[in-house]
């Protein structure tokens, strides 16, 4: 999911919080990658991350002021991982998060 900078930079400053992944925190990568992972694989991060549900609610900035396009996504655990594979780096582990440097 692409997400705009701003909003991707205070999502960032939330989960760089230490109580958020106490046991191994996630990295930020710069502009350059714009993308949140673990130096682990996706096993061995879900053996320490808590079993978290991330919810999402997601506005249409064109049309925020009709409820009907408001939509809420909810990643569970297994849902909140992406297997550094498939971007070239098989001992990562990725949130499907990533910041939309073009809008």
């Amino acid at each position: 999911m692409y997400v705009p900078v701003g909003d991707f930079s205070h999502f960032t400053s939330l989960i760089m919080d230490p109580t958020k992944f106490p046991e191994s925190r996630p990295f930020v990568d710069s502009k350059a990658s714009n993308n949140i992972y673990w130096n682990l694989t996706c096993d061995e991060v879900k053996k320490v991350m808590p079993n978290y549900e991330l919810s999402l609610e997601l506005i249409d900035n064109n049309t925020k002021n009709d409820p009907t396009n408001m939509f809420t996504v909810t990643l569970t655990k297994e849902r909140m991982l992406i297997d550094g594979s498939y971007f070239g780096f098989p001992s990562r582990c990725y949130m499907p998060i990533f910041a939309d440097w073009d809008n």
